[in-house]
């Protein structure tokens, strides 16, 4: 087995991290040598991808492609985006590396197209950038799924709190901020909440009721795991 993977990070880097320890905890692994060698390039030079995305910054693909080259001769297997509103450059960035890059915002489409329990009642949290590309939305009406987008009002409560957890972490104020916006949208009859930007996901070892979100983060961690061939918890060793 031995297959590396390569985490482009720094968006954030409390992100990143969360990432590396869900990859860990959902390995199904009894000692160090059954886990998946990993490379993180905390990148945090990468520029803020909304302010791009919103025509107020500069582009940050150049050091999202300098990251993603130094892990390919860092001799990975595979590449995974700390971020889902850097997936924006997405289709660029694979034709300038030549492994895999596991595309973190397909991975959750494609879970909740096999989950029927999940298709109803979905709201998408994350950035304002994310909605300037074709995301979350795009893809879950092309799977033939709805899916409801955040008013301007809510995605400022969102954006607050993404910008919260970078600045102080995962506070009592971040928490709840986080959950009068979910009852709030719980009450326009909304049931499931697509964490899709992972300061968020990072959020959701803090709240009740997990069942509700559908976790950017720990899907990608899993599928990850499973296309890299190593086993996730629950599964057996071949």
């Amino acid at each position: 087995m031995n297959k590396k993977l390569g985490i482009i990070g720094g968006m954030g880097p409390l992100a990143s991290a969360y990432l590396y320890k869900r990859i860990i905890e959902l390995t199904n692994a009894s000692k160090d040598q059954d886990h998946i060698p990993m490379i993180i390039d905390n990148q945090t030079k990468i520029l803020d991808r909304t302010s791009y995305l919103k025509g107020k910054g500069e582009d940050p693909y150049p050091s999202i492609k300098e990251s993603a080259i130094f892990l390919e001769k860092s001799k990975v297997d595979a590449i995974i985006i700390a971020c889902n509103t850097a997936h924006f450059c997405y289709d660029k960035l694979i034709k300038d590396v030549s492994i895999p890059i596991y595309h973190m915002i397909d991975e959750v489409v494609e879970e909740i197209k096999n989950s029927n329990s999940l298709k109803q009642g979905i709201a998408i949290l994350a950035t304002e950038g994310l909605r300037l590309f074709p995301s979350y939305k795009a893809k879950l009406m092309q799977a033939g799924i709805e899916s409801y987008e955040v008013n301007e009002e809510e995605q400022i409560i969102v954006s607050e709190v993404i910008y919260l957890i970078k600045e102080t972490g995962i506070t009592k104020e971040v928490l709840n901020k986080f959950d009068k916006l979910i009852k709030d949208l719980e009450a326009k009859g909304l049931k499931h909440f697509i964490l899709g930007c992972t300061e968020l996901a990072a959020l959701e070892e803090h709240l009740i009721e997990k069942e509700k979100y559908i976790n950017s983060i720990d899907i990608l961690a899993k599928h990850t795991i499973k296309k890299l061939g190593y086993p996730l918890k629950g599964e057996k060793h071949d």
